[in-house]
């Protein structure tokens, strides 16, 4: 937890900012091919059924138009985590584990 003394030292001496730029660059081919995907499946059926919606609202009223489009998801690479362990001779457990109330990921 970033609220714990150790996640507070952690978020002052690390830097994630460079190392998150170039996760979420990874993350843009996918929502690139998404789009082609979508294009190619939904785009023209989905704009069929727009029209034939339209169609079907406009006998009830005037000035109205329905458009279905397909909505493309938010991708996002989960920001980077740290596991604190401490090691007691030749036990490593997580830091949470002993009994201090630190949290596990930070």
């Amino acid at each position: 937890m970033k609220s714990s003394i150790v996640g507070r030292i952690l978020e002052h001496a690390i830097d994630r900012a460079g190392a998150q730029a170039e996760l979420d660059a990874l993350v843009k081919p996918m929502g690139d091919q998404y789009t082609k995907v979508e294009d190619e499946y939904f785009r023209q059926p989905l704009a069929a059924l727009s029209a034939r919606l339209t169609e079907a609202v406009q006998t009830f009223t005037r000035g109205r138009e329905i458009s279905v489009k397909p909505a493309l998801p938010q991708f996002r690479m989960p920001s980077v985590q740290f596991e604190v362990t401490v090691a007691d001779g030749l036990a490593i457990t997580r830091v949470d584990q002993q009994g201090h109330g630190f949290g596990v990921r930070y």
